[in-house]
């Protein structure tokens, strides 16, 4: 009989757990229908040869019991009667014994059934376990190589449990080896000494999972060593020397619950950063998840940014950029830039795009972080400091200019500006702005230019020396300029220079002599 025919409703474990166990299951909704059935009871009915109905979901149990067992229409109407006090919640427990089947087999195999109440979420159902009683199956179940079987052989962790006492009965090596107890230690143990529960805590435990009809149930154990452990345990029912015991499959998830809570605290930081974060797709680049700061930051709602482009969210003359960004980030890993970043509303602002790719475990990229922060207070810092260096840059230059133009009044109505170091045209208007002044202030009748400091003088500097004698006589002042090298009147001669209305003296001396002897006239 095909298993595919089975449903898929169950949770998978537990579904993988029924289908594994030797007895025929059914599962009933409350009309009677077959919701659910395992592997072991599709091979009992098709044991039985060409049946009508074949098992499938969706048949009417009894209906198809009928078929299959050829009962009498008495016993059909006793066991439909039976079923439904079950379903209707009225009886917990059906046993049908030794029911004749159709099958010419010699010896011909009979059945035994046990009815009992299961809900279906909320509404109520029934669980009806077959069993072959004509070819032992039993006594298989309880031989030494079946036992060794399932049990001892399996590479699970398992552990056999008396469950009205909790005491252990017995231990797989791979129990051994995972508990770092010997066999006979374990043997010895209840479950409460693994779990350092009371007996009470541990069955309200497992209560309240069948309760949420859970397949498993969480547990922490703790090792011979001591070493605490996280652990799932998956019951099931299994017959041996005539008693009924509790074989539970343990799983490690140890390391699970590490990696949760890592995941937990990171999913804690991701919602509370204060700056924007997103989880973005590497194919096209859009949002699969991200943070309420994001939201905030972009000034959109959550349906805005899911399944946006990041790419949209930068302003539009900046999105080549923003994809050639991306494209760094999916090749070299990470990629971190400035950009201008676009509001739900259309206002902008300046951010800091951070980029980085996770990797599966094959090196491929399994997904982009992007993490966006809004600069503009760092912008705004930076301008009004750039504001400020520029303005000490430009008083220092000032005072440069001052000092490297400098006035010394000789007398009351003389001054002298010595002039050291080369002299472009910033500098020449500077020398002229310090001549007039220092004219006007001290009334003087004559002022000494002095570039016997300066090593070139080219056009720019004669013009200004002129322009500056020029002014300066229409301040009823005359200029002398004094420090011309045989070389600097030769190229003043080759470039054609007049300094006609200039008097021009060898020396700072000579000037100043010649100076002193004016005013004395």
């Amino acid at each position: 009989m095909a298993r595919s025919n089975s449903s898929n409703d169950l949770p998978i474990d537990y579904q993988r757990l029924l289908d594994a166990l030797s007895d025929g299951l059914a599962l009933l909704d409350a009309d009677g229908t077959v919701q659910y059935f395992n592997q072991s009871l599709a091979a009992m009915v098709e044991s039985l040869g060409a049946v009508e109905p074949p098992l499938a979901i969706g048949i009417r149990y009894v209906d198809a019991l009928a078929g299959w067992l050829n009962l009498a229409s008495a016993d059909h109407s006793a066991l439909a009667t039976q079923i439904q006090a079950v379903l209707a919640g009225a009886v917990d427990l059906v046993t049908r014994e030794h029911l004749p089947t159709k099958s010419h087999a010699d010896p011909p195999p009979r059945w035994s059934l046990d009815v009992r109440p299961c809900a279906l979420g909320a509404a109520p159902g029934a669980l009806i376990s077959h069993r072959d009683t004509s070819i032992a199956f039993q006594q298989l179940a309880e031989s030494d190589l079946r036992y060794a079987q399932i049990f001892n052989l399996n590479r699970s962790v398992k552990l056999l449990m008396d469950p009205a006492t909790g005491s252990i009965v017995d231990a797989n090596p791979s129990a051994c080896q995972f508990y770092g107890y010997s066999r006979d230690e374990l043997i010895t143990k209840n479950i409460t000494d693994l779990n350092r529960l009371s007996w009470e805590e541990s069955t309200a435990i497992m209560r309240a999972a069948a309760q949420e009809q859970r397949s498993y149930v969480t547990f922490r154990h703790y090792k011979a060593s001591g070493e605490p452990c996280e652990i799932e345990v998956y019951p099931g029912p299994i017959r041996l020397n005539g008693r009924t015991l509790v074989c539970s499959v343990i799983h490690d998830i140890t390391d699970l619950r590490v990696r949760e809570e890592a995941l937990r605290q990171w999913e804690h930081i991701f919602q509370h950063v204060t700056w924007g974060m997103a989880v973005i797709e590497p194919e096209d680049w859009v949002l699969e998840a991200f943070n309420p700061a994001l939201a905030d930051l972009l000034r959109c709602t959550n349906d805005d940014l899911l399944g946006r482009s990041l790419v949209n969210m930068v302003a539009p003359p900046e999105r080549a950029a923003a994809i050639d960004a991306l494209q760094h980030a999916l090749d070299d890993g990470e990629s971190v830039y400035e950009c201008t970043a676009l509001r739900g509303d259309g206002s902008q602002f300046p951010a800091l795009l951070h980029l980085t790719a996770v990797y599966h475990d094959d090196d491929s990229i399994d997904y982009l972080t992007a993490s966006l922060q809004d600069i503009t207070a760092q912008k705004q810092a930076q301008a009004h400091q750039e504001q400020l260096q520029a303005e000490i840059i430009r008083m220092q230059e000032e005072t440069l200019a001052e000092l490297s133009t400098p006035l010394i009044p000789l007398t009351d109505d003389i001054v002298v500006i010595p002039l050291i170091g080369n002299v472009d045209s910033r500098r020449a208007e500077q020398v002229l702005a310090t001549l007039l002044e220092g004219i006007s202030a001290h009334r003087a009748r004559l002022a000494i230019l002095d570039i016997t400091g300066v090593p070139v003088v080219d056009t720019h500097v004669a013009n200004g020396l002129v322009s500056a004698a020029q002014a300066g006589r229409l301040l009823g002042a005359e200029v002398i300029l004094t420090g011309l090298r045989p070389e600097i009147a030769q190229t003043l001669v080759g470039m054609g220079v007049s300094l006609e209305g200039i008097r021009t003296l060898s020396s700072l001396q000579a000037s100043i002599a010649y100076a002193i002897r004016q005013r004395m006239l």
